[in-house]
């Protein structure tokens, strides 16, 4: 065992003597060894453990990394995209987006493909036999319809269309009904035919975001379309399973299409969260998780929760329909909770990226290492957007003692980096929490917790923190300060040596 001391801050002779006598006669059997501090010198008591340390059950969360991404594109529309066409209408940015802003697209009359504005993407899906596509939209004036579609050609004008409309008005038609979706067929010489529908949409807002999902196949000369509806509570509304259509022509482009049928007005819908994928976008999966009982949670840009999940095992698939291009389409946070609710982990997305529909996660964690006989404990903690919360070990005290105790950080022998952040502090069994030791880019700007009453063996050390960059290590030498009274009169010292690194 190492060597903790004991100190006084004031005694009377008489007084360091009765707590001398206290002490070996109560505190004996608890402690390794320390040393009392008296007015003339230093007295060693061994075989005595007042407190100590021990391991936590639970492990530190270390990172998140994305493993793998299946959308072939997506864009929240904060800025007119690059790489599209347009023909007829009026396309702009709208502010009010679903989060952020949207696409906005107007029919003015001036369609001239299948009497629709057609607003293409112009890249080439022909080698995919299968890839799905999402997108929000809202009706804001007097829409008839407002639909993802799907085109032969992006840079000429399409000569077969294919479309997913929701109907929010009647267009002036006879027998189409508001709030409903089908799937249409075009051809520039055969005009419209419906493949599919029209199918209700439950307690249809003609002023909610809707998201459609829609999955297409190619299976010999057909052409195959799921289609999926979702209210703005990522409720199914409505569905449309394997429509069918036979023809040579095959989807190459998606995009948008928008008619006010026989209105002759101005029309306007909104577009938002667009993204093309070779999966599900629907969902994100997380990977190597400790285990069950966890919780992950994806947090948009603006601090809004879009979804969490409880863990039934290593793995979990996590719903995000509501919000397939996250927030404004950058950064936002993954978050993993421990079975008690805790935090385990911040993982800040770049705002160079964004998490979407069909993303694949991997969660990398470990155990700290606790050696109680020599007192140091080694961790490997999170880096870059990776912020490591968690118990770093525990503290024990002695059964039906309670001891008043804080950390020190001895900021001469420590070795601490300029990339290191970090917090430490102390949490009771009874959840009572102490400040903070606080290192901000290696300068240390609190070298002491605030003293914590502690007792039994579940008291732990909470770190939270990260290295700005990989390959970075750090050696913290801690003092528990374990006084035996509220005013920190008689202490015990436990040093522990903590090795932090990256992984």
């Amino acid at each position: 065992m190492g060597t903790a001391a004991v100190y006084r801050k004031s005694l009377t002779a008489s007084a360091v003597l009765v707590a001398t006598l206290l002490f070996s006669i109560s505190f004996y059997v608890y402690s390794s060894a320390f040393i009392y501090r008296w007015v003339s010198g230093y007295t060693s008591i061994t075989n005595i453990k007042l407190v100590d340390i021990a391991s936590n059950p639970y492990p530190l969360c270390i990172g998140i990394s994305r493993t793998s991404r299946s959308a072939l594109y997506f864009t929240d529309f904060e800025t007119l995209p690059s790489g599209w066409y347009q023909y007829g209408g009026q396309v702009e940015i709208n502010p009010n987006g679903y989060r952020g802003s949207a696409l906005s697209i107007a029919d003015n009359d001036q369609g001239n493909v299948a009497d629709n504005v057609l607003y293409i993407y112009g890249y080439d899906l022909r080698s995919y036999t299968e890839f799905w596509v999402s997108a929000k939209m809202r009706n804001t004036t007097a829409m008839f319809a407002m639909n993802i579609a799907f085109f032969d050609n992006a840079a000429s004008p399409p000569r077969n269309i294919w479309t997913v409309p929701i109907f929010a008005s009647s267009g002036g038609y006879a027998g189409i009904n508001p709030g409903t979706v089908s799937v249409y067929y075009w051809n520039q010489s055969s005009g419209w035919q419906r493949i599919a529908g029209p199918v209700s949409i439950t307690n249809y807002n003609p002023a909610n975001w809707y998201t459609v999902v829609v999955r297409y196949s190619r299976s010999g000369n057909r052409n195959l379309f799921d289609v999926y509806v979702y209210d703005p509570n990522g409720v199914l509304v409505a569905s449309i399973i394997n429509a069918q259509q036979t023809s040579r022509s095959r989807p190459r482009y998606v995009g948008f299409a928008v008619d006010d049928g026989r209105l002759d007005v101005i029309s306007t819908a909104l577009f938002d969260d667009f993204i093309v994928s070779t999966a599900d976008p629907r969902r994100i999966m997380f990977e190597n998780l400790p285990g069950a009982g966890y919780t992950v949670e994806v947090m948009d840009s603006l601090g809004n929760l879009v979804n969490s999940t409880r863990t039934t095992g290593t793995t979990a698939l996590l719903g995000i329909v509501t919000d397939i291009v996250v927030g404004t389409g950058l950064n936002g946070k993954l978050r993993v909770r421990y079975p008690n609710n805790m935090l385990c982990l911040v993982t800040s997305i770049p705002t160079s990226d964004a998490t979407v529909g069909g993303d694949t996660y991997r969660v990398t964690w470990g155990p700290p290492t606790v050696d109680t006989a020599s007192r140091t404990v080694a961790a490997y903690i999170g880096y870059g957007g990776n912020r490591t919360v968690g118990p770093l070990f525990n503290i024990s005290v002695y059964p039906g003692d309670t001891r008043y105790t804080y950390i020190e950080l001895d900021t001469a022998s420590s070795s601490i980096p300029s990339t290191l952040n970090l917090n430490i502090s102390i949490i009771s069994a009874l959840g009572a929490q102490s400040s903070k030791v606080l290192i901000v880019n290696g300068v240390v700007q609190s070298s002491s917790t605030s003293a914590v009453a502690l007792q039994g063996s579940n008291n732990y050390v909470l770190i939270e923190g990260f290295f700005t960059s990989r390959g970075w290590q750090a050696t913290l030498n801690l003092n528990i300060v374990a006084c035996s009274t509220p005013n920190l009169s008689i202490c015990v010292i436990t040093p522990v040596t903590v090795y932090l690194s990256t992984v």
